[in-house]
């Protein structure tokens, strides 16, 4: 009977430091303690200030038809306000000008866990030749990436893909002719979540990320978002390790006592 009150005890004592590991691995304070929780960063195209307000909380990246017309480079904040270390830019073609228009994101298009509608204007890709540019990615480092678009219907302007370089497999973005809010080349879905339309890649080497236009006509771009994969941290290994050496213990002194 003793024996059996024992092994109870140990298998009480396994369950109530599982538990604690769960709650506490999935509790958003110690996940941030530990580093394993990413903020997004979020970049809309403006034509000038003032601009619509992200939502609540919320720290967003503007970039003008000014910036887009001169090549300017900006460094990212997520949404935080936390510098990411990434720089982005807008490159056009020498004697080329860059156009931007007054298009808003169609609330029944919008995923449904997710505010959108400060993306409220578009830089437009018209020029074959002419690049989106991410620098200062981590090499290897894995990342999500949304890119939201719009385009004219085929027979008035066909659609201008993107050719992806830095992405690993990941290589052309197109956006269907028609469509008022693509995701990733996807049509926006109020039945959807924001998440299931993200591509993931790998860093490359140099750490930067190209999206080049190539054939069509038009597509606008309303902006990007991008967030980094979380990595395993040493804070919930070590928890974990710390909970296994404490049952370890009670086991040993249990069987002592048999």
């Amino acid at each position: 009977m003793f024996t059996q009150c024992q092994a109870c005890t140990r298998h009480i004592l396994r369950l109530f430091a599982f538990t604690v590991l769960c709650v506490l691995g999935l509790s958003p304070s110690v996940q941030a303690a530990a580093g394993t929780v990413e903020a997004r960063t979020f970049l809309d195209f403006h034509d000038r200030a003032p601009f619509t307000p992200p939502p609540p909380g919320q720290q967003w990246n503007h970039y003008t038809l000014s910036n887009a017309s001169d090549g300017l480079q900006i460094e990212l904040k997520d949404e935080l306000g936390n510098p990411t270390g990434i720089q982005f830019s807008w490159q056009k073609l020498p004697g080329w000008s860059t156009g931007m228009q007054n298009v808003s994101i169609w609330s029944s298009l919008t995923p449904n866990d997710i505010q959108l509608n400060a993306f409220d204007h578009n830089l437009t890709a018209q020029t074959s030749g002419e690049y989106i540019e991410l620098t200062g990615l981590v090499p290897g480092r894995a990342y999500k990436f949304w890119l939201l678009t719009w385009t004219y219907p085929a027979d008035f302007r066909t659609p201008k893909p993107f050719e992806v370089t830095g992405g690993g497999g990941w290589t052309q973005l197109t956006t269907p002719p028609d469509t008022r809010l693509a995701i990733n080349g996807q049509v926006g879905d109020t039945a959807r979540t924001f998440d299931s339309y993200a591509i993931q890649f790998d860093a490359a080497g140099d750490g930067r990320l190209e999206l080049r236009t190539s054939t069509g006509q038009f597509t606008g771009v309303f902006g990007f978002v991008i967030e980094p994969v979380p990595e395993p941290t040493t804070g919930l290994l070590l928890l974990s390790l710390s909970a296994a050496a404490l049952l370890r213990r009670r086991g040993d002194s249990a069987q002592s006592l048999v």
